[in-house]
């Protein structure tokens, strides 16, 4: 991957919080050119820095539950973990840790049923030796 230099810093700060900002709002934010915004935007998607633009939806908009699994493993890595985990459209993020616990999935369901559900079926996974679960009461930010 390519060194990140100043602008390029400035232009995915300004991405990060909102990914769909117009280029003509990057330059304001920025203090850049609306070219140099396209080509260093252009470049920045070639050389895979940035791979795509995403949606984010308020939590407090959608019904359901937010939680996350803290699952430890008998070992790593767990790639038939993961493969499974990805079988699972609630399943918002999965991330491999150093340290305790292994990994942490991040769920998105429509009711406590099926945050049991899907907690049980990763813990049944041959590979997980414990499977914590914590409860979004709200998104800070």
């Amino acid at each position: 991957m390519r060194h990140l230099d100043d602008t390029d810093q400035k232009i995915l700060q300004v991405l990060r919080a909102d990914g769909r900002e117009s280029l003509k709002g990057i330059a304001a934010k920025t203090g850049l050119a609306r070219s140099t915004i396209r080509y260093r935007l252009e470049k920045l998607e070639a050389d895979r820095v940035i791979t795509g633009y995403e949606v984010k939806i308020n939590p407090g908009s959608e019904a359901g539950l937010s939680a996350f699994l803290f699952v430890r493993l008998k070992h790593t890595p767990a790639h038939d973990v993961v493969k499974h985990l990805s079988g699972y459209s609630e399943v918002r993020g999965c991330f491999s840790l150093a340290g305790d616990p292994d990994m942490i999935v991040e769920v998105r369901v429509d009711n406590a049923e099926r945050l049991n559900a899907l907690r049980d079926a990763v813990a049944l996974l041959p590979a997980c030796l414990e499977v914590r679960t914590s409860i979004v009461l709200k998104q800070e930010i």
